[in-house]
């Protein structure tokens, strides 16, 4: 496992047009109003790349992530076992590990558990 060097140098990229001004800091809500910036660190070839904090933008995402095939990430900590032909059972960590299936499951069309 690469580990990340703490001597590094941050590579600071501001914004031009901050969105801080109108933001009403008494009702932020998580997941809903986004920092101006954001911190990108590329892993390549087995090493941690030049970290930078840049404005808030674009990603360049694989269409291959897992995350984006049927919302895949909101299942994580749970097990489904097969019980005979064409039924299974399906086990659930009951909030331990997935307690953002019941807030995330409508958009995937997935049944609420």
């Amino acid at each position: 496992m690469s580990m990340i060097s703490t001597d590094r140098k941050i590579a600071i990229h501001p914004t031009q047009h901050s969105r801080l001004s109108g933001i009403d800091l008494e009702s932020v809500v998580f997941g809903r109003v986004f920092s101006d910036h954001m911190f990108v660190m590329d892993y390549r070839d087995g090493q941690w790349q030049q970290p930078v904090i840049e404005p808030y933008g674009k990603m360049e995402m694989s269409p291959a992530l897992i995350t984006l095939h049927y919302g895949q990430s909101i299942f994580e900590g749970q097990k489904a076992y097969p019980e005979r032909q064409w039924a299974c059972v399906h086990f659930s960590t009951e909030g331990q590990h997935c307690p953002h299936e019941p807030q995330c499951a409508p958009y995937v069309h997935a049944r609420d558990p």
